[in-house]
């Protein structure tokens, strides 16, 4: 087996990796999920305020709206003041698992970003949240837990792909 090269963000994923390594599951790193729209909207609503009547005889998702509203500088062109739509993931996971259509997300927390702060630890519980709405069994192991217990979290990890694989049950009857 050729061995896969990843780029970590911290010491403790790759203290992870290794981890995931030993147990000999295929897993991806830095894994984006979902995804989350930007822009798509008119920059300067002193011209025309478009959202707010229809001032635009066409629109085009890749060069945005012509204006029609007259005395803008973009009167009858492709407005310079609409911003495209661009796409980026939701979510970037620190690892993810695949076994029998069953989606694990491992998450490495260190302190400095997921804890130091409450809308931190809030974001999280948000991320979890939407995590396992879509299908995703969430485990999150902090820095120092992962240090100070590596055999437990190993453990841990092992069980689960030992119940999805002996059984293919669905995340909601496993229990942990």
């Amino acid at each position: 087996m050729i061995p896969t090269l990843h780029r970590f963000e911290s010491p403790i994923e790759e203290k992870m990796s290794a981890i995931l390594d030993e147990l000999r599951v295929a897993y991806t790193a830095q894994f984006e999920v979902g995804e989350q729209k930007f822009g798509g909207e008119c920059r300067s609503h002193r011209w025309c305020e478009w959202k707010d009547n229809d001032n635009y005889s066409s629109y085009d998702p890749g060069t945005g709206p012509v204006c029609q509203v007259e005395g803008h500088p973009d009167s009858e062109d492709v407005c310079s003041w609409f911003s495209e739509i661009k796409i980026y993931p939701l979510y970037r996971l620190d690892f993810a698992i695949e076994i029998k259509e069953q989606k694990i997300a491992i998450e490495c927390d260190g302190y400095d970003y997921h804890k130091r702060t409450t809308e931190q630890a809030q974001s999280d519980i948000k991320r979890d949240k939407w995590l396992r709405d879509n299908g995703w069994i969430v485990k999150r192991y902090s820095g120092t837990f992962i240090v100070n217990h590596r055999s437990k979290v190993k453990r841990e990890i092992q069980e689960i792909i030992d119940k999805l694989t002996r059984t293919g049950e669905p995340k909601q009857n496993l229990l942990w």
